[in-house]
């Protein structure tokens, strides 16, 4: 192989490598969060960004702290 086809190649996968990682990145919106339909959070849970549940129920173990610029809406909502 020549020295172009093989720097072509490397950036191809480097490329590729860095979009995946990107898509399988966990979002960091929001620490120990339950899923949208309830469930259990064991420890505390710190709410960074925008989130609303609606019928179900959530039982949280620690501490729920809303921070700047997070929100919180329940409707219809058990919290234990």
């Amino acid at each position: 192989m020549n020295p172009k086809t093989i720097l072509a190649t490397t950036l191809a996968l480097l490329a590729i490598a860095g979009l995946a990682l990107l898509l399988t990145a966990a979002p960091v919106s929001a620490e120990n969060d339950p899923s949208p339909t309830g469930g259990e959070v064991n420890g505390d849970w710190n709410v960074t960004d925008s989130r609303t549940y609606e019928d179900c129920i959530i039982i949280l173990t620690g501490n729920l702290t809303i921070k700047d610029g997070g929100s919180l809406t329940f409707r219809n909502v058990t919290l234990k």
